[in-house]
């Protein structure tokens, strides 16, 4: 079921166009896909390097998973996402190794 609590905003930087330019080498691992009648859970990994401008040239990799709820037309009506901010933003500062977090399944 769907829940109120994880209609996030996501920071700019992981935003579709904002995360392509702030992590190049980006990639989007699929971990699991749920699909219970016109609701889908989507459980994923980013790992990539913040070298985009402005970036800090600092690895992450984090974990997070959307919700969907599919329209009658097939395709995603409503979305909502979560992720673990301030593990990704730990990740970014000075001296701090890559440390992968939780992932969701």
């Amino acid at each position: 079921m769907l829940s109120p609590r994880l209609w996030v905003v996501m920071p700019s930087p992981l935003r579709p166009r904002g995360c392509m330019a702030a992590f190049p080498d980006l990639e989007v691992i699929m971990d699991n896909i749920v699909v219970d009648g016109d609701q889908t859970v989507y459980c994923w990994t980013l790992v990539g390097t913040n070298t985009g401008p402005g970036g800090t040239g600092k690895r992450v990799h984090i974990s997070g998973f959307e919700e969907w709820r599919m329209g009658a037309d097939g395709l995603v009506g409503e979305s909502g996402g979560y992720f673990d901010s301030a593990e990704y933003l730990r990740q970014l500062e000075p001296g701090v190794n890559e440390s992968p977090s939780t992932t969701f399944r």
